[in-house]
């Protein structure tokens, strides 16, 4: 069938008299005028050549997106002839058919394609070479499931309009397969390589820095031996933009945890799986402690890490004990002078605290307001003479949206407007007591560093004049 026969099977509606013995209504179906189409569908229908041209020009001479997918074509010299009277043709839909080899080569280029989409077509590479010369405004490149694995290229293959490759669910293995491709398409911007058995990115930095304008990369679901590979993401120089979605190969992991390490070893992207990287000196520290618990002190990304934070201080806890479900606040606004005792209950937030004494107040509150929490803890401590004395201390808590800097040593800091005080107040019994003058920031895990984990009761501990 050809493209014409499969628009008029489409389009036109014959005339047809289904008259009912029974009845004196007639049903008339009247063939509707030719008008110009700027969207052309016709998947799925048994298509093999174009036709006769003439005809094909007065259907698509004012189409710009054209789906021939799932068709029987099998010669590029049928798409050639599409493409001679489709003047205005900028996306072309040919995927699962089954193009074989390039026939007669066209004498012209055609200017106008933008997208060409070939999934599951089993196109050579090869043939794809000989085709793109033909194609010099073509931007986007489809070219998934076709079983690809090596694509080499020739010095003179040099196609400098394409900004996007798209290379899913292929069989690249490792990416020295695909490095021809960073001469050969100069100004690629986004590359898509997910759903690839990709394993590693190779040793030569060179190679990989031959794609200087890659800026999105996609590898979701890809085959990486180890977080090393990733580190080496890096030698594309522009790349801001990351997706990596699926990454069973490097062990379980949760999301959030896979997040900081592309983000702590990738320092320049800003984009990761669709949004963006927030607090990434949080990232960093972590990568930083999970580095010395795993006893890798010495990698590359480790030690510049360390010339950038100096050494990290040891974890330590606290214990913020509360007792019955009300608590007492003294709150203070240094730039009005106001000091004043509340009481609320635990399962107050700090926001709803704020707005009523706000309330009270009948003013804002400015930015160094700060609710101050005392409470004093008793512990027992073993004297090296084997006798018991009980160990007192006084502790600070301040709910407060001034900067880490500002706090005075051994208090701490609330910066979640949404949590609730029994949050903080809980108990939770420290295997180590925090030290006089020791600095303790909390804040909350999902928008900066983890100093509280209420689900394990750490609290980073912070020498004092070392808060970062």
């Amino acid at each position: 069938m050809s493209i014409v026969e499969a628009y008029e099977k489409k389009m036109s509606d014959e005339e047809e008299d289904n008259r009912d013995p029974n009845s004196e209504i007639q049903v008339v179906f009247v063939k509707r005028k030719h008008f110009k189409l700027s969207n052309l569908v016709l998947d799925n229908s048994l298509i093999s050549k174009t036709g006769a041209l003439d005809k094909v020009e007065s259907i698509c001479s004012k189409v710009k997106e054209c789906d021939l997918s799932r068709n029987k074509f099998s010669e590029w010299t049928e798409i050639f002839n599409l493409l001679s009277v489709g003047k205005k043709m900028e996306f072309l839909n040919l995927s699962y058919n089954k193009l074989g080899g390039c026939g007669t080569l066209p004498s012209n280029p055609f200017s106008t394609l933008k997208c060409l989409v070939l999934y599951g077509n089993a196109v050579p590479w090869k043939h794809m070479l000989a085709v793109l010369p033909f194609l010099p405004g073509l931007c986007n490149l489809n070219i998934g499931h076709n079983n690809l694995s090596h694509l080499p290229c020739e010095p003179d293959h040099h196609f400098p309009s394409l900004l996007e490759l798209n290379l899913i669910h292929n069989n690249i293995t490792s990416f020295c397969d695909v490095t021809d491709l960073g001469p050969t398409f100069p100004n690629l911007q986004t590359l898509v390589l997910s759903d690839n058995p990709l394993q590693a990115f190779g040793e030569d930095e060179k190679a990989v820095s031959e794609f200087g304008n890659i800026t999105k990369l996609h590898l979701n679901n890809i085959s990486l031996t180890s977080w090393d590979e990733v580190f080496k993401l890096r030698w594309f120089l522009k790349l801001t933009d990351v997706r990596m979605g699926q990454l069973t190969s490097l062990g379980e992991m949760k999301e959030e945890e896979r997040r900081r390490m592309v983000c702590a070893l990738l320092p320049d992207i800003t984009l990761f799986n669709g949004s963006s990287v927030p607090d990434r000196d949080i990232a960093e520290r972590w990568y930083m402690r999970r580095c010395q618990a795993n006893g890798d002190s010495t990698s590359t990304r480790y030690l510049e890490l360390h010339e950038k934070y100096g050494e990290l201080p040891e974890i330590g806890d606290i214990s913020l004990d509360h007792n019955g479900e009300v608590i007492s606040l003294l709150l203070r606004v240094p730039d009005k002078g106001v000091e004043m005792l509340r009481s609320f209950s635990l399962y107050d937030s700090y926001k709803s605290v704020l707005q009523s004494l706000e309330d009270e107040l009948k003013c804002p509150l400015s930015l160094n307001f700060m609710l101050l929490h005392k409470q004093r803890r008793v512990d027992d401590v073993i004297q090296p003479d084997g006798e018991t004395t009980q160990y007192e201390q006084e502790m600070s808590v301040y709910f407060a949206t001034i900067p880490a800097r500002d706090i005075p040593p051994g208090h701490v800091i609330i910066r979640d407007p949404h949590q609730m005080l029994y949050q903080t107040c809980r108990a939770v019994r420290p295997p180590a007591r925090a030290e006089e003058g020791d600095s303790i920031v909390f804040r909350r895990a999902t928008t900066a560093e983890v100093k509280f984990d209420a689900a394990n009761g750490i609290v980073r501990k912070i020498p004092a004049g070392k808060v970062r």
